[in-house]
């Protein structure tokens, strides 16, 4: 869309939004046609450039439901659900997004560490956070690279777009996330420029994490960081969600399996050290995955959406139910 284009659509917009004239007013005014205007103004909703929000008293209700829900059933100490009825995926990603962005800095303090995963989710809310004027602050990937093609999503790339909005420093980790032996493993941990990194990551207050479920179509196949026969592999030993490059169970305990002794980043134990914890993970596909990673005490922050949660609390128990009654 070239300048004047633009320029006309944000015109109408205003006239129409803000000003509250009619479409025909609007095409007098601007002297174009009313089909012009209706063409104008819905092309700004697919744009994004006006979004329209409904403030209806009974979703933002089920919303407070939810998240108290979250947080007595489970015992987290935060959860903040976006309502996603009516939505489709990419409505869901953005609003999820961005509701994970304005909670991240709204928790953020001077002198914090802020560990980040890789992940397109992760990667979202990193592009949405805007600057909040602390001293000191820090961020690191918390694991290594996944896969060797490059993408905008892998940790360090995280972590530099969260530094730069942040207006702080960044580290990255010059590291596969999962090498083939653990022997390559140990050399990778002993060169000093990755166990700087690593110990940084140790010290972290936050983590941004994202959480992958069992599919052939999770961020961490098609990095190929693990085929689709090493997922199938996964599951057969009981993995149901993947956290950095660890496999859980639905109970949300660390499998054993030979890979689990080949990963660059946090540990496990040292992951469930971080003070506060910020999962960003939404879509029914995940609810399984979710709940294992929440039994699990991976996280005790869940940023997601209403029809996640319901599928949450449907799989764990009847409390889904009685909230759609109440």
């Amino acid at each position: 869309m070239n300048d004047e284009k633009l320029r006309l659509l944000i015109k109408v917009c205003e006239l129409y939004y803000s000003q509250g004239l009619n479409q025909q007013e609007i095409a007098k005014q601007l002297n174009i046609s009313r089909p012009q205007v209706s063409r104008n103004l819905a092309k700004a909703r697919s744009e994004g450039i006006v979004s329209i929000t409904i403030n209806n008293p009974f979703i933002n209700e089920k919303r407070k439901k939810y998240e108290e829900a979250l947080v007595d059933r489970f015992g987290l100490d935060d959860a903040v659900v976006v309502n996603s009825e009516n939505s489709n995926d990419s409505d869901i990603r953005r609003i999820v997004s961005e509701a994970c962005a304005k909670y991240l800095t709204s928790v953020i303090r001077d002198h914090d560490i802020i560990g980040v995963m890789a992940g397109t989710s992760v990667q979202k809310v990193c592009q949405k956070v805007t600057t909040v004027y602390r001293n000191d602050l820090r961020v690191v990937p918390t694991i290594g690279g996944w896969g060797t093609e490059g993408t905008d999503w892998h940790a360090n790339a995280n972590a530099k777009v969260l530094g730069e909005n942040l207006k702080g420093r960044y580290y990255v980790l010059h590291a596969p996330s999962v090498v083939t032996k653990p022997d390559t493993r140990e050399t990778f941990l002993n060169e000093p420029d990755i166990s700087s990194v690593l110990n940084i990551a140790r010290q972290a207050t936050i983590s941004l994490m994202g959480i992958g479920e069992m599919s052939h179509h999770a961020t961490i196949v098609r990095s190929g960081v693990y085929s689709a026969e090493d997922l199938d592999d996964f599951k057969s030993h009981g993995a149901v969600a993947s956290i950095l490059s660890w496999f859980i169970d639905k109970y949300g305990q660390s499998i054993t399996h030979p890979s689990q002794g080949r990963t660059i980043g946090l540990g496990y134990g040292e992951l469930k050290k971080i003070p506060k914890k910020i999962a960003v993970a939404y879509g029914i596909d995940k609810a399984e995955a979710i709940l294992a990673a929440i039994l699990g005490k991976w996280l005790n922050v869940l940023v997601t959406d209403t029809k996640t949660v319901k599928a949450i609390l449907e799989m764990e128990s009847c409390v889904g139910l009685d909230l759609e009654r109440g």
